[in-house]
């Protein structure tokens, strides 16, 4: 008699059957659309699937996270979590409890990447210039106070502009873009340790979710499953901050440079100044990553600065004077990136290209400019966007487009959706006010439109259908 499979053992076999699936389900569409690139990537992810060195690494982090949380809820066995890192650009991070008392914690690479970067801009204000000769020791009081410089305000836009980069970039394309910056050998390994911190934070977030038996609402359908989720995420955001907390620092055995002495002032155990600076960077990251993805959330994480402010007395202990003072320029940099209501100034955007630690290697000035250009699209205010395609469509006789716009002003979706072609069957999932919608989603299935199909040229059509996204986000009420 065959001898019957253990729970985890079944989880595991869940786990990788599920993967399976997923990946034969995007070959097959990508066969289907004829799409020879993206059926490429998907056979060479399958070949490494059991190779994968960003699962690696968050693997190697969650030992440590589930090795801290053993006594956050004894009824939750954390042995049963899996963590797993994904190959995706349109998701960030979240946890998926099984009836059988295991869990799954998926955390995608796109997340982990701008989390990443994060870390390289926070590491970069401590010296902008990165000048050689700096010591370890004044790098280390600037970590208290970081931005606060000559240059600082310079600084806290150029960075905005690297970030919005990525902002503009993800909604158009559906893609993660970041402009590489340079940095010397300590502040590099100063956002490496940054990184591990904001990672075990995002980590322990979703274990605490399992821990303490949340359920997983990411369709919230009421007000009342809406107000459960937000108390479901503060309580995760405590709970992560008591594993952190539990977390041994590792004293280094000798050296004197900028990591040795963080960590070497940082205390064995407890929340650290250190640790809270990789939290911070963890909610700013998941905040920009998200807004630069939906035009609909249904995610009810409280912004960056409100999660911050539940860290006061963490703060306190550590004789900072205010956290938002502390970390007021980071924020800016992320609310500059992430506020879509005006476009960046165009000095902003010259300094980050022309500035010799940011790396422009893999792009032409043509292009850099057209990502200008299409942040002035796609922040344009409701006004200007309408005179724009009123023009645009009246020049080139596109009364169809024309027709559909007027739909749109007038509050219909779903009559603007089919005055361009589209078909109830694709957009009928976009007006589900319960589901989240990306910005690229829309965007893409405007551009792929018979009305704007008219359009000769491919430039014109990709703004166009950026311009009326952006209309559709100014009008919340038509899709909610």
């Amino acid at each position: 008699m065959t001898e019957r499979m253990s729970d985890a053992e079944q989880f595991h076999r869940r786990r990788d059957h599920s993967r399976r699936n997923q990946l034969q389900m995007m070959l097959r569409k990508a066969e289907e659309t004829g799409e020879q690139d993206l059926k490429n990537r998907i056979l060479e992810m399958m070949a490494l699937d059991n190779s994968d060195p960003m699962g690696a690494m968050v693997n190697g982090l969650a030992e440590e996270v589930i090795g801290a949380c053993a006594t956050l809820h004894a009824a939750a066995d954390p042995a049963r979590i899996v963590f797993e890192a994904v190959n995706r650009d349109d998701a960030t991070a979240t946890s998926f409890p099984y009836a059988d008392g295991s869990c799954r914690v998926v955390i995608t690479d796109g997340l982990i990447s701008m989390i990443y970067y994060l870390c390289v801009l926070w590491a970069w204000s401590l010296d902008p210039e990165q000048r050689q000769g700096p010591s370890p020791e004044s790098a280390l009081r600037r970590l208290i106070c970081p931005w606060e410089n000559k240059k600082r305000t310079e600084q806290v836009h150029l960075s905005a502009a690297l970030l919005r980069y990525h902002h503009v970039h993800h909604r158009v394309f559906g893609k993660s873009a970041k402009l590489e910056v340079f940095l010397e050998e300590e502040y590099l390994k100063l956002a490496d340790m940054l990184q591990s911190k904001a990672l075990q934070f995002i980590l322990a977030h979703e274990v605490a979710h399992f821990m303490l038996g949340h359920r997983n609402l990411l369709a919230l359908r009421n007000a009342a499953e809406v107000e459960a989720s937000r108390r479901q995420e503060q309580e995760a955001d405590r709970a992560a901050v008591s594993i952190m907390n539990a977390m041994t620092t590792k004293r280094p055995k000798s050296g004197r440079g900028l990591v040795d002495l963080i960590t070497a002032r940082s205390s064995s155990r407890g929340l650290n100044f250190i640790n809270l600076v990789g939290i911070v960077i963890a909610m700013t990251g998941l905040h920009t990553v998200e807004t630069a993805l939906f035009l609909r959330r249904s995610h009810v994480h409280l912004k960056p600065a409100e999660r911050i402010d539940q860290l006061a007395v963490v703060a306190s202990r550590l004789n900072v004077q205010g956290v938002n003072r502390v970390f007021g320029d980071l924020l800016s940099v992320t609310d500059l990136a992430c506020d879509t209501s005006a476009a960046l100034p165009r000095d902003w955007w010259q300094a980050a290209f022309t500035n010799p630690r940011v790396s422009k290697a893999t792009h032409s000035t043509e292009y850099l400019n057209s990502v200008i250009g299409l942040d002035g699209f796609h922040s344009c205010p409701a006004e200007k966007a309408e005179a724009f395609l009123r023009r645009c469509f009246a020049d080139d006789g596109m009364s169809d487009a024309d027709a559909a716009l007027d739909e749109l002003l007038a509050g219909s979706a779903a009559a603007f959706f089919r005055r361009l072609g589209i078909t109830d069957a694709v957009f009928d999932p976009m007006l589900d006010r319960m589901r989240p919608l990306t910005f690229h989603t829309v965007q893409d299935e405007i551009f792929r439109s018979p009305a704007l199909r008219q359009y000769e040229s491919f430039t014109s059509r990709r703004i166009a259908s950026v311009v009326l996204t952006r209309l559709l986000e100014l009008r919340p009420d038509t899709l909610g």
